[in-house]
């Protein structure tokens, strides 16, 4: 007999990391986790919810074989009763002996929690109570689509509504909700576009309606890297880094013309995104403070092969990812390859106690220490938020590959380097 985890965190290899547990803080639906890009994504960097949603954890009770009787709706229950049956639903661990059989009690979760919003929304409820239920059907149709693709007329029926709908729109707060459901909405219309093979003016209309929602309230702003992918996939796959930086030029223009410091912050993360998806084929000078406290000499990488390597002590993939490039350093060191480490820690103590215990034999380099507020550091200037991010430069000193997997950086390596 195997046992599943909660429907939350096996989930989370496709979705973001948890559906919230459903307090006044988690009124809005939550966007899914995108696939990740090769060293931009994965256990260590999810990304962002659209809003302060607390994600649950699993229930403490061993799991159980379901025998049905957790999907019973009490007759004259309390939406404080009900609201705590779904999250119940939503954080319970269950043993099934097949996946189709978890797939089967998935299927019957989501359309019980479901239910249970609608119930609660047809109850005489104060405005905090109607936020949370909305909110709470707002995610299941979300969970719905996400199993069936048909199902997406219904949510943009959804979305339709609430936009519409008086309680919301009289509500404190009621517009947040309704602009936390769109963003939701917006994103999971993007990714479709792209995997449909849309053009760029397919997606363009998504992109600026969620920019409007960001301008009125920069909470939003933690969306935009999950924007930001499927219109980077996009131009990956049409070949065309153009179309990344036209869809979000003026997003990152409008944000720096703000007077909003969060706008402002995050104009110059956007920027270092775009930065980031154009560096192929463009020079990259790698500029920073070493462990030891020196300042890095980028004359030392001329006329060598490098790999740049954006890593933290504490993002499991990097640590996992050190045996591999420590293998591929020794393979191709004598003939003219190079890695340098650029380390996220913000605990100076954590990155200099691992790069001595392992005695790391190539250069690293301190994000916390190359900081200077007169300038942006490395990461700053490319936007590099996730860890690891590989990038591969070449003899010349120009990007070949940005975002490179260590599959596609064995294959690089052998072919300059011979």
């Amino acid at each position: 007999m195997k046992t599943w985890t909660t429907f939350r965190s096996y989930a989370a290899g496709a979705l973001l990391a948890s559906l919230a547990v459903i307090t006044t803080a988690s009124l809005f639906a939550q966007p899914p986790k995108l696939p990740s890009l090769p060293g931009r994504g994965g256990d260590a960097a999810a990304q962002p919810a659209a809003g302060n949603a607390n994600a649950g954890s699993p229930g403490a009770a061993p799991a159980k074989k379901s025998d049905g009787s957790e999907f019973i709706i009490p007759e004259n229950a309390t939406p404080d009763q009900l609201f705590e049956m779904a999250n119940k639903l939503l954080n319970t661990e269950q043993s099934f002996g097949t996946e189709a059989e978890y797939n089967a009690w998935v299927k019957k979760m989501v359309q019980t929690v479901y239910t249970i919003a609608n119930k609660i929304l047809k109850m005489n409820v104060d405005d905090e109570t109607y936020k949370k239920a909305i909110a709470l059907k707002g995610e299941m149709i979300y969970y719905h689509v996400w199993a069936n693709a048909d199902a997406f007329p219904k949510y943009e029926k959804f979305i339709e509504e609430i936009q519409k709908d008086p309680l919301l729109l009289k509500a404190d707060g009621g517009q947040k909700v309704i602009d936390g459901q769109v963003v939701s909405f917006l994103h999971e219309k993007c990714i479709r576009a792209v995997q449909a093979g849309g053009s760029a003016d397919d997606i363009q209309k998504s992109i600026d309606e969620f920019r409007a929602i960001v301008m009125r309230d920069p909470e939003f702003v933690s969306m935009i890297p999950s924007f930001v992918y499927p219109v980077s996939q996009m131009a990956t796959e049409k070949k065309d880094p153009k179309i990344l930086k036209d869809a979000f030029l003026k997003f990152a223009t409008d944000m720096k013309k703000s007077d909003d410091k969060t706008l402002n912050d995050a104009a110059n993360g956007l920027m270092g995104l775009l930065r980031f998806a154009e560096l192929e084929g463009k020079p990259l000078k790698v500029v920073g403070t070493t462990v030891s406290g020196a300042k890095f000499d980028p004359d030392s990488l001329k006329g060598k092969v490098f790999l740049l390597n954006f890593w933290a002590t504490w993002v499991t993939p990097c640590i996992a990812q050190y045996p591999e490039l420590l293998a591929l350093y020794i393979q191709y060191h004598d003939k003219g390859f190079e890695i340098v480490g650029y380390n996220m820690d913000t605990e100076l103590d954590k990155f200099k106690d691992y790069v001595a215990q392992k005695n790391v034999p190539w250069e690293n380099l301190s994000e916390q220490m190359s900081t200077d507020n007169k300038q942006p550091s490395m990461a700053e200037f490319y936007g590099i938020t996730t860890m690891p991010t590989l990038i591969l430069v070449g003899k010349d000193g120009n990007v070949i590959k940005n975002d490179v997997d260590i599959d596609t950086l064995k294959k690089l390596l052998a072919e300059q380097l011979k």
